[in-house]
């Protein structure tokens, strides 16, 4: 949801008056999402790696299943306070 959010301020924003400023936040939301997607490698030293045809998945237990949600809350969070400031910035707040 906040990858979405994100997105959206970097349109309206950053990409207000630029040339397919649409594809740009696009391809920024990708680039976001695609690293977002990558964090649950972050918990592996607590679980295990499996890899199935190009997909990789960790299965965690109970301590890295904590340290996943908790991965997943600063992740939300520190797009949510990048989105803020970017509307910060449009709206001259």
């Amino acid at each position: 949801m906040m990858v979405i959010i994100f997105c959206i301020a970097m349109r309206k924003s950053i990409f207000y008056n630029k040339r397919a400023g649409g594809f740009l936040a696009v391809i920024t939301g990708a680039i976001v999402f695609y690293i977002a997607s990558l964090t649950p490698l972050l918990v592996a030293p607590f679980g295990n790696i499996s890899w199935f045809f190009g997909i990789i998945t960790v299965t965690v237990g109970n301590l890295g299943m904590g340290l996943y949600i908790l991965l997943q809350f600063i992740l939300a969070s520190i797009l949510f306070v990048i989105a803020s400031k970017i509307m910060e910035r449009k709206l001259n707040i």
